[in-house]
């Protein structure tokens, strides 16, 4: 087995913890909380990102995916049996919270 990866089993369920990161999405869609670590991997629309640290604002997630100028775009929030959510671009979330699956940037429209 690749030493980078390695397999969490949480009741049963397998998870994935690679290198320190934590790969919120298998978490939430398992209904578990991810486990507090040093970085986790964070889906953005369709590609995963590795984050380090336990927080993230829709900002950073805007630089990320190279949506400039931020003010041009929206990011809503995903959460697993939970509404989405369209946060302020310096809100400060934790890649801790329960049930949050991924990120999504789209283009603002003007009308």
């Amino acid at each position: 087995m690749d030493t980078q990866h390695r397999n969490m089993t949480t009741e049963g369920k397998k998870l994935r913890n690679t290198e320190g990161f934590c790969e919120i999405e298998l978490f939430a869609k398992q209904g578990i909380q991810p486990p507090i670590s040093t970085g986790y991997l964070v889906r953005i629309n369709t590609i995963v990102f590795p984050f380090w640290g336990q927080t993230i604002s829709p900002r950073e997630v805007m630089v990320r995916m190279d949506a400039l100028p931020p003010e041009d775009f929206i990011v809503r929030i995903d959460f697993v049996n939970a509404p989405s959510i369209e946060p302020d671009l310096d809100e400060i979330f934790s890649l801790h919270l329960f049930g949050l699956e991924k990120f999504e940037v789209r283009e603002r429209y003007v009308q």
